[in-house]
């Protein structure tokens, strides 16, 4: 556990609106506040930011409204009672618009949205006034990258998280990577990056539609243009890394024709003596069709896209042939889908993710592959709950979609992820690092986005 007090601006301030409780029946309800995230207008009240984790001790929390007084004693609730696993230590009164309580979090406390209760006066004359649900607890961490969405995440041969991702909106700045020891790196104001190996010194991703792959040089980063074969350029989507040394080996993406309406799945091969990077080797597709390349298995033998046909997706698989070329499949959907995206990759090669849809049937998808080679569509279970579409996936069967996390060897029931909750809008996990110990994603709407992450 480790305590709070005085530490991190999460632990500085946590602000909700009350009415006057001077006015406040002996239960009385308010109205939940506007959370604000950092670096969004201003007005009403503020949560800077109203959340906490299991294990915090002496988290110091600001609870700004109107009529306190020195008899005031906060107090944190679910279902309208004092919830055992938050504790108040001590409410202390600064104003009458403002006490302060520091509050301990067990380790097994419930992650779950909190009400937040202040009581002034004694006995009969007792009076209550709540915040509904205006305190959180979760399992995520902020990263500060604000106006941004992640797209992929990874564990670096030394074990820190890095995680990958592009500009949201007129406010984001460009597309980046974090890690937890230098935090946000800007790569380029003008394109995106999608993937980054685990030795930490390469992304890839494009700059005005064009492939690019960004190097690690001395402690900044230098953009590094690769071949294309049409004026229009194209975009790498996803990296395939060496099991030991984690340097980037292949690259895979798509290239677009000069009629700027088509385009192709395409796949860069590293020379791992001189670490140049080769010519496009652009991949079958059948004719009068569009195609993408959005992941590819470690050793390069498995790449994962989808292919377009008469305005319609199929998932399709690109695996390696003994004369050093590739031939597709177009995945089955699942069943009553008509339509599916295939979207990523196992390091290992033996897991696609994607998602399907149809009258009868769709969802978040993953294709397995069995003995004899051919791949069966699954539908994950996740009816009713918030899941979304897959787009990483561990050689373990662990997946992420949305705000869900399923483990295919536990069974595939998805766990839900608990989130930062900013102007009411729910977390969405993107990615998942090869080795599983961290989920990365956004949380927030309207004023900002910011990039999370979850351990597990």
């Amino acid at each position: 556990m480790t305590t709070k007090t005085g530490h991190r601006a999460r632990a500085a301030a946590c602000t909700l609106l009350l009415l006057s409780l001077g006015a406040c029946g002996s239960d009385t309800v308010l109205e939940p506040p506007v959370h604000e995230a950092k670096g969004g207008p201003k007005g009403g009240a503020s949560a800077d930011p109203s959340w906490g984790h299991q294990g915090d001790i002496q988290l110091e929390v600001r609870v700004l409204g109107s009529g306190f007084d020195p008899s005031a004693q906060a107090s944190w609730e679910r279902d309208g009672a004092p919830d055992p696993k938050v504790t108040v230590r001590s409410t202390r009164f600064v104003s009458s618009a403002e006490v302060v309580a520091t509050i301990d979090i067990a380790a097994d406390a419930q992650v779950d949205l909190y009400d937040v209760a202040v009581y002034i006066g004694i006995g009969d004359s007792r009076k209550k006034g709540v915040g509904i649900e205006a305190f959180q607890v979760t399992t995520a961490e902020e990263t500060g990258v604000i106006n941004a969405r992640s797209w992929a995440a990874e564990t670096s041969l030394s074990g820190e998280l890095m995680i990958v991702g592009i500009p949201v909106g007129p406010e984001g700045e460009g597309a980046f990577i974090w890690t937890e020891s230098r935090g946000r790196e800007l790569l380029t104001t003008a394109g995106g990056a999608w993937d980054v190996d685990r030795a930490g010194t390469t992304v890839v991703g494009g700059i005005e539609q064009r492939p690019h792959v960004f190097q690690r040089e001395g402690s900044g980063w230098i953009a590094v243009p690769l071949a294309y074969d049409y004026p229009d350029g194209g975009t790498l989507f996803a990296l395939g890394d060496d099991p030991l040394t984690g340097e980037a080996r292949f690259a895979v993406g798509r290239q677009r024709w000069p009629d700027r309406k088509t385009f192709e799945a395409a796949l860069w091969v590293r020379d791992p003596a001189s670490g140049a990077w080769g010519a496009p080797l652009r991949l079958p597709m059948p004719g009068g069709a569009k195609a993408a390349a959005y992941g590819v298995s470690n050793d390069g033998s498995v790449i994962v896209g989808s292919v377009w046909q008469s305005n319609r997706a199929n998932a399709a698989v690109w695996e390696g042939t003994p004369s050093g070329g590739y031939q597709l499949t177009l995945l089955p959907p699942a069943p009553g889908a008509s339509e599916s995206t295939g979207e990523g990759v196992s390091p290992g090669g033996g897991l696609i993710v994607g998602s399907s849809r149809g009258r009868t049937s769709g969802g978040p998808t993953v294709w397995e592959r069995g003995s004899d080679g051919s791949w069966t569509p699954r539908v994950l279970p996740g009816d009713g709950l918030p899941c979304g579409g897959l787009q990483q996936a561990t050689d373990r069967g662990e997946v992420v979609g949305g705000q869900c996390v399923w483990d295919l060897s536990a069974g595939g029931d998805p766990q839900i992820l608990s989130g930062l909750d900013v102007n009411g809008e729910k977390p969405i996990a993107y990615a998942i690092t090869s080795d599983g110990r961290f989920v990365a994603g956004t949380a927030g709407g309207r004023s900002a986005i910011e990039v999370v992450y979850w351990r597990r």
